[in-house]
């Protein structure tokens, strides 16, 4: 019976530990999210800055109508870059998001269902 017991206490130290490096694994994983969110979201805020600059320069007095018109015409094409640009990050801030919120869950009803199990065994 003691053999029995050791194999089945060394079967579960086994499995918390496997389950206690993926939870490492998973906390890396979000914490890469997070960052690469972070950067998302500076590089939209950066392209918000520049398309307002020059914006500002469209109106400066110093320029001809013409020089006005090119700007107004460069303005645009950028604008729309900008507009596609800041749509694919907001979809990857949002992809990363529900990933990280999806593994949380997950993860905190596994640590569940292992408390339950390392209760039940006593380990």
């Amino acid at each position: 019976m003691e053999m029995l017991d050791a194999i089945v206490k060394a079967s579960m130290e086994d499995a918390i530990d496997a389950h206690n490096k993926r939870n490492d694994r998973i906390k890396e994983d979000n914490d890469w999210r997070a960052k690469e969110i972070e950067k998302y979201q500076k590089e939209i805020d950066e392209d918000e800055t520049k398309l307002s600059d020059i914006k500002d320069k469209l109106t400066n007095p110093n320029f001809s109508t013409e020089e006005r018109n090119f700007a107004q015409r460069s303005y645009d094409v950028i604008a729309d870059y900008i507009q596609k640009r800041r749509e694919e990050f907001e979809r990857m801030i949002k992809l990363y998001t529900e990933r990280i919120r999806r593994s949380v869950e997950e993860t905190e009803h596994l640590n569940k269902l292992y408390a339950k199990l390392v209760n039940s065994t006593g380990i």
